[in-house]
């Protein structure tokens, strides 16, 4: 939940589909100069609460497909905020309904494990959600995060 906060405009951190030339503001941040032996690519949209296995595991999926399709990556993207390309998932409840939805992953992972990843993240939505609706004092909330994600997030890990 807490990571989709960081998804603001201007905010140096990714909300869209575009890559740029050493722009912290793109999802896809390319460091590079000809003949610069440093040359490399940065994705930024990883969340640090990420699982980092499957963030890894689908990130290699998704770029060795990029590389064996040869896929276009679109426009560079000066100001990335304001590129007219498809917007990342605002929250965990957008993201799991794309990725229900996704065949790519579900080609690279299979439908069972895909329908149980958005089971359980289903589950943390619905968990949270009711948390909201019996706790609508924003009061209990420091610094925009909830009581309930201090107790999901902090505790169990």
């Amino acid at each position: 939940m807490n990571g989709y906060r960081r998804r603001r405009p201007y905010s140096l951190a990714p909300d869209r589909l575009a890559w740029g030339q050493d722009n912290r503001a793109a999802m896809m941040r390319v460091i590079s100069a000809p003949g610069d032996m440093a040359s490399h690519v940065e994705n930024r949209v990883g969340d640090s609460a990420a699982n980092p296995y499957l963030y890894i595991a689908a990130q290699a999926a998704a770029g060795l497909d990029g590389i064996l399709n040869r896929t276009d990556p679109g426009p560079l993207s000066d100001d990335p905020y304001n590129a007219d390309v498809p917007q990342l998932p605002a929250s965990l409840a957008e993201a799991i309904d794309t990725l229900e939805q996704d065949a790519f992953y579900r080609k690279a992972f299979g439908d069972g494990f895909i329908d149980y990843l958005v089971t359980m993240k289903r589950s943390e939505v619905t968990r949270y959600e009711a948390w909201v609706a019996e706790n609508p004092d924003e009061s209990t909330y420091v610094n925009g995060v909830t009581d309930w994600e201090h107790r999901e997030y902090f505790e169990l890990f």
